[in-house]
């Protein structure tokens, strides 16, 4: 989908782009009359010629269109690069374009959805790019609301400085802002498998706070069968539950024959502290406390082809048209992952088995971020993202892994109040499939 709209978007440029250099604009099939000049300088403002425009007819200059422009303008020449009267020209340019399309909207309508399509200035973001791709959804068969929806989803996963492949570095993080609360001990789980690719275990190793109980889970693959646990750990049945009160290192064992099939166990205590018996206030409460959570606890992930590491970014969403509070995209390794995906030297049981534990690990992560964060909406992927133009900024590509919410319904068209919390859920709509 975001490659569609991205190819939307080059072609949407170039219309606008050609209709706003033009010395003649294309024309209206009903042009709107001149303002009329009723002895102040209102009449010749900005702001009164957007509003004669949109009502296709002349105003009285205290109409309350007028004032709504006036705050539009301001509104967008802060978010946008564009000064108020390119952003104007732009937009009834916009307007003609899709007049000659044979679709009628309304330019309030154009001007207030390019508004709220961010919610706060994004560096060097193009007013022309947006309403270029708007346009251009538009003429593809998106209804207004689609169109600003997709949009918004589009810069909200796009609206920070990203690279190529080859020279990307790590997604900003808050580089001054310290947690408001004491960072607590953490200690390493390194998971391994012997032999390799004879079964999996989840979850698959990281960084745990002291005093956590972590429940392993080993599963053999077809043909194999569990056998034991050693290093920090032992025994023979393929669950085990280990404290982390120091580093641990830990091998599942396994063996050929019959793969084990076992009845459903009792639930294993959760990766968390004991609960107590009034409900565990919120520990998470900002973008900064979130992202620093995640790096001392989830910057590594122990796989059976060895570790990879990953950096975060978390955004507050603030708007009503977007169903979330918090979106958490974990940037992987891009070189690692194309590997895992698609090297000849990665057999494809390896590449399934590895899959599991980084899904595992993915899952892992977000149950912990939903226990730290009780009564937000919540979403996460693993991405990474890229322009295949980075100087102009056109052009995105993503590939998208293991995306998952704690909200219903998962839509992007789900406005912020209709949103419920429930329990973690995959999206699987959205993942561009790691496994072969």
């Amino acid at each position: 989908m975001k490659r569609v709209l991205s190819l939307l978007l080059v072609m949407g440029i170039l219309m606008l782009n050609a209709c706003a250099d033009s010395a003649t604009p294309p024309p209206a099939p009903a042009p709107a009359p001149a303002p009329i000049d009723s002895g102040g300088e209102t009449a010749s403002t900005i702001e009164y010629k957007l509003a004669v425009i949109n009502a296709g007819h002349n105003v009285d200059v205290n109409n309350p269109t007028v004032s709504q422009f006036r705050n539009l303008l301001d509104s967008l020449s802060a978010k946008y690069v564009e000064g108020q009267q390119q952003i104007a020209d732009m937009s009834v340019t916009a307007q003609n374009i899709l007049r000659d399309a044979g679709i009628e909207e309304n330019l309030l309508n154009i001007m207030q959805g390019l508004d709220i399509v961010i919610d706060s200035p994004i560096e060097k973001q193009g007013f022309a790019e947006c309403a270029a791709a708007y346009t251009t959804l538009r003429k593809s068969g998106f209804s207004h609301n689609d169109a600003i929806q997709g949009l918004g989803d589009v810069l909200i996963s796009t609206s920070t400085q990203v690279t190529p492949p080859a020279t990307q570095t790590a997604p900003p993080t808050a580089p001054t802002q310290t947690p408001t609360a004491p960072l607590t001990t953490t200690y390493t789980l390194s998971v391994s498998v012997s032999p390799l690719g004879a079964g999996s275990v989840s979850p698959p190793g990281g960084k745990y706070e002291s005093g956590l109980q972590v429940a392993l889970t080993a599963t053999p693959n077809s043909g194999n069968a569990f056998d034991y646990w050693d290093g920090s750990t032992s025994g023979s049945s393929h669950i085990v539950t280990i404290t982390m009160d120091s580093d641990k290192s830990i091998t599942a064992h396994f063996k050929a024959g019959e793969t084990l099939v076992t009845p459903a166990p009792t639930p294993a205590p959760p990766a968390t502290p004991a609960p107590t018996p009034t409900p565990t206030p919120a520990t998470i409460t900002s973008e900064a406390e979130l992202e620093s959570f995640l790096d001392a606890n989830f910057s590594t992930c122990q796989t059976s082809l060895g570790p990879t590491s990953f950096t975060f970014l978390v955004r507050k969403n603030t708007s009503l048209d977007n169903p979330h509070d918090y979106s958490i995209n974990t940037y992987y390794d891009f070189s690692w992952f194309m590997d895992l995906k698609s090297s000849n030297t990665i057999t494809t049981e390896m590449n399934h088995t590895v899959c599991n534990e980084l899904k595992a690990f993915q899952e892992q992560l977000a149950r912990a971020v939903i226990q730290n964060m009780p009564g937000e909406k919540l979403k996460g992927r693993y991405v990474y993202l890229w322009y295949t133009y980075p100087n102009i900024k056109v052009d995105i590509n993503s590939r998208v892994y293991y995306g998952w919410c704690n909200y219903q319904p998962d839509s992007i068209l789900t406005k912020y109040e209709d949103a419920k919390i429930t329990d973690f859920t995959w999206l699987p709509l959205n993942d561009d499939k790691l496994e072969r």
